[in-house]
């Protein structure tokens, strides 16, 4: 007789599952257009039906617009901020020209070349995306990627202090002051460099404190003004009242200085930009945008005034507690007939004879004051203002019951003076917000206006 029959054992088993297992291929997937008979298809990558701003030159409302129409023929949510699906178009065009019959696979073969093939201008254009340190190294790589960087139109955007602070492994002196020596020479060689080149600079960064004789960067702003082309500067960030490179122990004499003594060379540095600030606006004529610590004196802003096409300014404080005659500001804003927005720092004293400012501009669509301190508002005449960006300012001065001061409504002043507005914050108003003040726009009020109405508690 014959025995009971043997079962397969574990490994046999798995032998037996893997030659039974009927092995299906995978779906082909093709990169498909948002063309109307691709539309109902869901078998494709994800990122496929995306766009990017960056790669479609498209602005960030037209993204999401074309976004939400995508969105309501599919029904499926992508993300805007991957990669565009126009590069798959060329792929699937060929496929579709292509003589082999529906269902069979197909492999387009793309072409490549290195970057010596390009053209002169596909070679600019490339690195022209380099900051300026990358282009200081490339300039090491090879004598023809030599000959293409120092090309004046790769050197219109420059940051003159944007040089590593770091000095070589091989130098023979540990991390100190000698670094800032050498990140100082740095600074004065790469000037050399452009005035060799003479590029015609369109955006310009100079952050260096001018008031330390001892770094020099005065002398080095009027050589700059002087032998280098800003007739077409459209961008300006001019920070001269301190060197964000410098160590922080190289500062130790503020420390151990008097108090005369630290407000007699805040004075002295004020005066110092108010001379180099009336030499610098006489070349930049054409200026767009300007960021900028402001002193805030009458040569200094009869000097501001004479950039009319200025249409960006950002003015920084530079005294903490400096009071703003309210003639200077209406210079400010009636000397510019192009500025569309604003952004204001200013520190002003609170308490007796706190000034409550008016604010008038035709032409103003932007203002940002959110960074200001002690500064109220009285009125405003902004008939183009679109955006305000505000925030409650903080009470310097000595504490006082809230009841002794009378603001008036922030609401109040906006509904007068701009009929334009559309956003308060991240606050969007509504089309009757002029006519009433609904429960939300109420919620918001109490967190920037200073009236007895939104603002709680009995102290300043």
């Amino acid at each position: 007789m014959e025995g009971p029959k043997r079962l397969p054992g574990k490994r046999q088993r798995a032998k037996n599952a893997r030659a039974n297992r009927v092995k299906t291929a995978p779906p082909e997937r093709k990169c498909v257009t948002d063309s109307e008979d691709n539309i109902d298809r869901l078998d494709y990558p994800r990122y496929c039906r995306t766009v990017f701003p960056l790669f479609t030159n498209y602005s960030d409302d037209e993204v999401i617009v074309s976004k939400q129409k995508q969105n309501e023929r599919t029904g499926i949510k992508s993300s805007a901020s991957a990669p565009t699906g126009r590069i798959f178009k060329q792929v699937q065009e060929s496929e579709k020209t292509s003589s082999q019959p529906v269902g069979t696979s197909s492999q387009t073969v793309g072409t490549y070349c290195t970057i010596e093939e390009l053209p002169l201008e596909c070679k600019i254009k490339i690195f022209s995306f380099l900051t300026n340190r990358e282009k200081g190294k490339c300039l090491k790589v090879c004598r023809e990627w030599q000959d293409i960087i120092i090309c004046p139109s790769l050197w219109t955007s420059i940051k003159l202090w944007d040089l590593s602070l770091h000095c070589m492994i091989e130098a023979d002196h540990p991390y100190s002051d000698t670094c800032f020596a050498c990140y100082k020479s740095r600074v004065h060689q790469f000037y050399e460099f452009l005035v060799e080149l003479q590029p015609r600079i369109r955006k310009l960064e100079f952050k260096f404190d001018i008031g330390k004789a001892e770094d020099c960067f005065k002398d080095l702003l009027d050589d700059v003004m002087v032998n280098l082309d800003m007739s077409e500067l459209k961008h300006l960030e001019f920070n001269w009242k301190e060197t964000p490179a410098r160590p922080f122990w190289l500062e130790s004499s503020w420390y151990t200085s008097s108090y005369a003594s630290v407000i007699s060379y805040q004075r002295l540095r004020g005066r110092m930009f108010t001379y180099a600030f009336d030499d610098l606006t006489a070349v930049i004529s054409k200026i767009k945008t300007l960021v900028l610590p402001f002193d805030w004196n009458e040569r200094s802003v009869k000097c501001l005034t004479r950039l009319k096409s200025l249409h960006t300014l950002v003015i920084e404080k530079y005294l903490v507690f400096q009071s703003i005659p309210q003639e200077l500001l209406d210079q400010v804003l009636q000397g510019l007939p192009n500025l569309r927005r604003l952004m204001l720092e200013i520190w002003s004293p609170s308490g007796e004879g706190m000034i409550l400012y008016h604010l008038s501009s035709q032409s103003l669509q932007y203002l940002d004051i959110s960074q200001c301190r002690g500064f109220y508002l009285q009125s405003v005449n902004l008939p183009r203002l679109e955006r305000l960006q505000i925030a409650r300012p903080a009470w310097n001065g000595p504490l006082i019951f809230r009841g002794q001061l009378h603001f008036p409504c922030l609401y109040d002043i906006l509904v007068q003076g701009s009929p334009s507005l559309r956003k308060i914050n991240e606050h969007y108003l509504e089309s009757n917000w002029r006519r009433m003040c609904y429960p939300t726009l109420d919620e918001a009020l109490k967190s920037i206006c200073s009236c007895k109405r939104h603002k709680t508690g009995w102290a300043m």
